[in-house]
């Protein structure tokens, strides 16, 4: 149970950023005009945006005692584990940080743009959690780790995935945040309707419009190189090929929603799938990232001994 736990608290933070994107793409994030309360009311009448708003608050509420339980959890159980406690406090902090910029967003009703801080945080603590459930894993097998020369091979080439599954994490989650403050600031309604800008928003002019729209561009191409790079490795290493597949996969299908999107002028279904799919491309990432890292402390575990395996492998050959 201590194993799945933060994996439980992991898939329930993406499916919050999923009904965030919800929020923004109904234009609900004001439906309840106070916080925490809904318009004066613990339960307001559930109607139109104000449902899409409180059942994203509702979920919020669940998924922020779910990450704390977990915190406390791994907190108790891994008392030798430095990395794991520092981890689990930092999801809660991230947690109070998401929740409190949240409410500051409806407070004082902060230009869209801004909100976007909070999209930027809940991806960032999507990335810690994920991270967290590849260390308890890892934590979890410690006590089967083979010592053969075979798993220590797999390990060795593991280790040498790090730094370009580091790069594509980092440009992935580059492009979500530009992603998102181009959806945020309505830089993309702008952009998609110079005609009728909306006046309330960050981005009114389709010249802005257009410098945010070149940026984001930019950084989706920063991540088709980093996914390149990372692809190169994982062929030559011959470990997490497929996962290294399913972010390119996740790649073109973000990349035809993008361009879908500007041809439906924004459908509300393929913009909210665009961010789900970026979610789900930063998870991933981050997962080969942590795994290839943590890899370095089972080669310790694995590496063979000497009274294991007390001659060298060498192949004699006559002539």
């Amino acid at each position: 149970m201590i194993r799945r736990l933060p994996l439980i608290a992991t898939l329930s933070t993406y499916i919050l950023i999923f009904l965030g994107v919800l929020v923004v793409g109904f234009d609900a994030g004001l439906a309840c005009s106070d916080w925490p309360l809904c318009n004066g009311r613990i339960v307001p009448p559930m109607e139109g945006i104000i449902l899409v708003e409180f059942t994203h608050r509702t979920f919020s509420s669940l998924t922020g005692l779910l990450i704390v339980w977990n915190a406390v959890v791994l907190w108790r159980n891994n008392p030798s584990d430095r990395l794991v406690r520092i981890l689990a406090v930092t999801s809660v902090v991230l947690l109070i940080l998401v929740a409190v910029m949240g409410g500051v967003n409806v407070l004082n009703k902060l230009p869209s743009g801004l909100t976007a801080i909070d999209m930027a945080l809940a991806v960032l603590l999507l990335a810690v959690l994920v991270v967290l459930t590849v260390r308890v894993g890892r934590n979890a097998g410690s006590d089967t780790v083979e010592t053969t020369y075979e798993s220590v091979d797999k390990l060795n080439r593991m280790k040498g995935m790090y730094k370009p599954a580091l790069l594509t994490a980092g440009a992935v989650y580059l492009e979500t945040l530009v992603g998102g403050f181009l959806k945020h600031s309505s830089a993309a309604h702008t952009y998609v309707h110079p005609e009728a800008p909306l006046a309330k928003e960050l981005v009114t002019t389709y010249n802005v419009a257009e410098i945010v729209m070149y940026v984001h561009m930019l950084t989706a191409f920063l991540v088709v190189l980093a996914l390149f790079l990372l692809l190169v490795y994982a062929r030559k290493q011959k470990v997490f090929f497929k996962q290294s597949m399913s972010i390119l996969l996740l790649l073109g299908l973000q990349i035809f929603l993008g361009f879908f999107s500007l041809v439906t002028k924004l459908e509300l279904l393929t913009t909210t799938a665009h961010m789900a799919v970026a979610s789900a491309m930063v998870w991933i990432s981050v997962h080969i990232a942590a795994s290839a890292k943590f890899s370095e402390t089972k080669l310790i575990a694995a590496s063979p001994s000497e009274d294991q395996f007390p001659f060298n492998r060498t192949v004699v050959t006559n002539g």
